[in-house]
């Protein structure tokens, strides 16, 4: 069963709001080198621009345990290029686990390539949002 929240549509705006404060933190982290701090952030940012979307077009935003559950919202929503947003949004999504439980370093190959699909991302939702 799909784990959803029902938000006010207003408040969409919380969520980007967030986003944006992900984004920026990440650059800064990327900038310091701070390459696990870049893929944390950036799963943040992702996360949050797609609750804005889904709050702003749904009312809803996933609250599941399994982050993957807003592709699946994202992906109901029908948007324009959501195809390859749903790509990108999956490479984030997929770091989270890379980062926080993989018995290595988060490279800054991987940190650049992440900060790559979020921005890509951001630019997306942010353009829908201004709808």
């Amino acid at each position: 069963m799909a784990r959803t929240e029902v938000v006010p549509k207003s408040r969409y705006v919380v969520y980007f709001e967030r986003a944006r404060e992900f984004e920026t933190q990440m650059n800064r982290a990327s900038a310091e080198g701070a390459w696990n701090s870049v893929g944390l952030l950036g799963v943040h940012c992702v996360i949050s621009g797609c609750d804005a979307l889904t709050v702003q077009r749904s009312g809803q935003r996933w609250s599941g345990q399994e982050h993957a559950g807003v592709i699946g919202m994202v992906s109901s929503l029908r948007l324009p290029d959501a195809d390859r947003a749903v790509r990108q949004i999956s490479r984030v999504l997929e770091a989270k686990n890379r980062v926080e439980y993989e018995s290595r370093e988060f490279t800054e190959k991987e940190a650049e390539e992440v900060r790559e699909s979020v921005s890509r991302v951001h630019h997306w939702v942010t353009s829908l949002l201004r709808k």
